[in-house]
């Protein structure tokens, strides 16, 4: 296939796509289902994901592992990977069950890992800001509002408003659910 006909082909992969709702200039791994319409823009990854009506990943965002409700607005350089790395074994890098390095050292890995047991769940219209990570089997409910720059470790309370790192500061309908003394 020539250049000029692999430029014809995503033209119309991309015509046939935007037919069923998906607006993709990102990219996607393995799996996507979606509810039309939704839009992943440009350098987005988006892998083994569900993701509802009128939401969108904004760019340079990458979801994975994960559910994303309706009309949800994810900012751009989101990170809800999903991956993870086994803390009870002797060491916690991935060679005794993956083999990153396959191009110069060929070797089986002995071991097996699951490191995707949980999914992330993202409710109906929530707003994720720019830079928030949100850790695998986390569930955001519906209306709430992640801070730009959030770190996400545990589930957020439907309507409630997260920023910081962990549960620093997290508030429902203005009411504060917990917060540093002081603060």
């Amino acid at each position: 296939m020539s250049a000029a006909e692999k430029v014809i082909a995503k033209d119309e992969l991309r015509s046939l796509l935007l037919k069923h709702g998906l607006d993709l200039s990102g990219t996607i791994g393995t799996s996507l289902t979606w509810e039309s319409p939704i839009k992943i823009f440009r350098s987005s990854h988006v892998d083994d994901a569900e993701i509802g009506a009128y939401s969108y990943i904004s760019p340079k965002s990458e979801i994975r592992h994960t559910t994303v409700g309706r009309y949800c607005s994810i900012g751009d350089n989101v990170d809800m990977r999903g991956s993870a790395h086994p803390k009870e074994w002797l060491s916690s890098h991935p060679f005794p069950f993956t083999n990153l390095f396959s191009a110069s050292r060929p070797y089986r890995p002995p071991l097996t890992f699951d490191g995707y047991p949980k999914k992330t769940k993202i409710g109906h219209d929530v707003w994720v800001g720019s830079r928030a990570i949100i850790l695998p089997g986390v569930t955001v409910g519906t209306g709430a509002v992640i801070g730009a720059g959030a770190v996400v470790v545990k589930d957020v309370p439907a309507y409630a408003i997260h920023m910081g790192i962990g549960r620093s500061r997290c508030w429902v309908i203005g009411t504060p659910i917990r917060s540093p003394a002081g603060v």
